[in-house]
């Protein structure tokens, strides 16, 4: 009688299914909080974001910059255009830095709740950029009052046209402080390298830029061979605003 020979069973590897448990009650557990669900998706939308944050980087390769065209991208993702925004103001990359600050701008109050980075990319020494943060912030008025202490350090630390940038800014979000702020004006308005900057600056005060009437009506009236053409003509429009004529 031939006996039967069966192939004996190959035993499992015990590193092997000790591995194995470990997954499965790694897994069990992450699908009892919820957390299988959510850590993919996590992934998913990273990778989503750095292929739109190339996407918005790939309109600062041709020049001139088309704003629009990134204008109207950004519009089209709704609220991921917020989380692309961040990435792409702490990005590292200096022309997608630049373009984001200036869709930011065109976004205004809608922009409030990227304050936070900007707030953070105007303290930061090392980015070139700090100073078109500074500006954007400004644009947010008094919603964005917790920026002053940011701002303030950087006017102590600023000089010329960037200090004007901050001290714009500062006036932009804490109008009460125009009177304080006023000397950096006036030392502006009678420098040449600055005076065209500080023109534009006074006229959007209008009505509370009067203060400043003498000295651009001197602007305006300098003939001598020095005087910039550029320099009087906006003296003259900033006196308009303020007068209102």
């Amino acid at each position: 009688m031939i006996k039967e020979t069966r192939p004996q069973r190959q035993q499992p590897n015990s590193d092997l299914m000790d591995s194995m448990a470990r997954r499965t009650f790694v897994s069990s557990s992450l699908l009892l909080t919820g957390t299988i669900v959510a850590w993919p998706m996590s992934l998913v939308r990273q990778q989503a974001t750095a292929k739109e944050l190339s996407k918005l980087k790939h309109f600062t390769t041709t020049k001139p910059w088309n704003f629009d065209a990134a204008e109207i991208h950004l519009t089209s993702l709704g609220e991921e255009r917020f989380t692309v925004l961040r990435s792409a103001l702490c990005s590292g990359d200096d022309a997608t830095c630049c373009l984001a600050s200036v869709l930011i701008k065109r976004m205004e109050q809608e922009a409030l709740p990227l304050l936070p980075e900007l707030i953070a990319l105007a303290k930061d020494d090392q980015s070139p950029n700090w100073f078109r943060a500074v500006i954007v912030i400004g644009k947010f008025g008094e919603s964005a009052q917790v920026a002053a202490p940011a701002l303030d350090d950087r006017l102590a630390a600023s000089s010329g046209l960037y200090q004007l940038d901050v001290v714009n800014s500062l006036i932009q979000i804490q109008p009460s402080r125009l009177d304080e702020l006023s000397e950096f004006l006036h030392s502006a308005l009678d420098q040449c390298e600055l005076a065209f900057p500080a023109c534009l600056i006074v006229g959007e005060l209008e009505e509370r830029g009067r203060r400043f009437l003498p000295q651009l009506e001197s602007l305006v009236l300098d003939d001598t061979t020095e005087a910039r053409p550029d320099i009087r003509c906006e003296a003259a429009r900033a006196i308009c605003k303020i007068t209102n004529k």
